[in-house]
């Protein structure tokens, strides 16, 4: 399946191959405020490289870095609602009125269901969300909400990146990362070194991620 973005600087090469967001397919938390984007780099020269950390811009210029905890990925989504609140915007999470194909392949994200089972996704992320459907949900009846939210930092810290993240020259490498809500994002920076010096990656994500968290009505009038 193609990625659904791809950006490289020559030096640095990175997809964003899906997002996962609140109940949608892949997601193993009940209800999570945020949205985790599977992103893959890979390093284009010969010497290493030092992954030093993501952040997604979102359409009112703010940039959210990735977080590693629940706590702090929902008071940064509450804070998203509440600015966008104050433009005349209404944020919701899950899809919204976004419509996410790969790129070459034309799936709706709705209709991408064989994600959810990772049968249509190679490399490292297929086991990744083979996992995810096999979990069992957090957040079902009789789970205290303290040991929820327990098991949901315990799963995030699993899957996060952990800054620096060496690259070897040639190699690739998967990452999950965890972003506030950022309503129809205009692009995911990753930050690296190498021994040239300091270096962002910009991944243009305004037209493959359009209206995400956005009503419909509102990313319809956002695409004219």
């Amino acid at each position: 399946m193609g990625a659904l973005v791809q950006a490289t600087d020559g030096r640095l090469a990175a997809s964003v191959d899906w997002v996962i967001v609140q109940n949608g397919p892949g997601s193993w938390a009940k209800n999570g405020d945020w949205d985790e984007y599977l992103v893959r780099v890979r390093g284009m020269g010969p010497g290493p490289l030092t992954l030093t950390g993501a952040s997604v811009v979102d359409s009112l210029g703010a940039t959210l870095p990735a977080g590693d905890n629940r706590s702090d990925l929902v008071r940064a989504s509450k804070a998203s609602v509440r600015r966008y609140r104050s433009s005349g915007m209404r944020v919701q999470a899950g899809l919204g009125g976004a419509s996410i194909a790969a790129a070459g392949v034309g799936a709706s994200y709705g209709a991408a269901s064989a994600l959810a089972t990772g049968t249509t996704m190679g490399g490292a992320y297929a086991g990744a969300l083979l996992f995810t459907v096999a979990a069992p949900v957090f957040g079902i009846a009789g789970i205290m909400r303290g040991v929820h939210n327990h098991q949901v930092n315990q799963e995030i810290a699993k899957r996060r990146p952990t800054w620096p993240l060496v690259l070897a020259g040639g190699n690739a490498q998967p990452l999950d990362l965890f972003f506030p809500l950022a309503p129809a994002p205009q692009r995911i920076d990753i930050a690296y070194t190498d021994a040239t010096g300091a270096h962002v990656l910009a991944i243009d994500t305004r037209v493959a991620l359009a209206g995400l968290h956005l009503p419909a009505a509102a990313a319809t009038a956002g695409a004219r």
